[in-house]
C-alpha cells in the first residue's frame, strides 16, 4: 500500500499521542491535505467506535472469536485494554468450512 508505513504510524500516533505532530506532518507531506483529512476521519472513526464498544463492554460473538482468534493473537490485540471485553474461551470448536455453521 502507498504510504501503508506512514499510515500505521499516523494511527498509532493518533491513538496513543506519542509523536503525532511529526506524524501528521510527514503524512500531510506526502499524501496532500485532502488524503491526510481522510486518513484522520478514519483513524477517528474506527476509534470512536472502539470506545464505544470498549465502553459498553461488548465482547466478540462466539463465531468472530473462533475466526479471529489466530489473527489477534498475530497481532497482539490482548495487550490492549479492550481485550478484557472478550474472555478466553477454551476448547472452543475450530473454524467451521462453512461460515453459516458459526452461527447454528
Amino acid at each position: 500500500m502507498p504510504h501503508g508505513d506512514l499510515l500505521v504510524g499516523f494511527a498509532r500516533a493518533a491513538v496513543t499521542d506519542e509523536g503525532l505532530d511529526p506524524a501528521r506532518r510527514e503524512l500531510r507531506q506526502a499524501v496532500g491535505d485532502q488524503a491526510f483529512v481522510e486518513a484522520a476521519a478514519t483513524v477517528s472513526a474506527f476509534e470512536g467506535l472502539n470506545r464505544i464498544a470498549d465502553g459498553t463492554g461488548i465482547e466478540l460473538d462466539l463465531g468472530l472469536d473462533a475466526a479471529s482468534r489466530g489473527l489477534r493473537a498475530q497481532m497482539g490485540l490482548a495487550q490492549f485494554a479492550g481485550s478484557a471485553n472478550t474472555p478466553d474461551r477454551h476448547g472452543l470448536p475450530p473454524t467451521a468450512d462453512d461460515p453459516a455453521a458459526l452461527f447454528g
